[in-house]
């Protein structure tokens, strides 16, 4: 978002991002409504600690999807 001159910016994700996007991006507006997934609210530290401890829940991405996606990925960690 640093390089682009539009001020208005669509946010489609999840209620909070706009909160923490806001501070760092003053002078932009974001636009979108708040979607809560459900799913995402029954994520909790117990269950994330228990799939990493026991290594499960395997998430398999084809190869093509991967490469597509591994810089996008990169930039959010880097983030943090």
């Amino acid at each position: 978002m640093r390089s682009h001159s539009n001020k208005n910016i669509l946010l489609v994700t999840e209620c909070g991002m706009s909160d923490v996007l806001r501070p760092v991006f003053p002078d932009r507006n974001f636009i979108g409504t708040c979607h809560t997934c459900p799913f995402m609210k029954k994520i909790t530290l117990v269950k994330v600690r228990d799939a990493l401890k026991f290594e499960q829940f395997e998430v398999k991405v084809p190869e093509e999807i991967r490469k597509r996606a591994i810089g996008s990925v990169e930039r959010m960690l880097a983030i943090g």
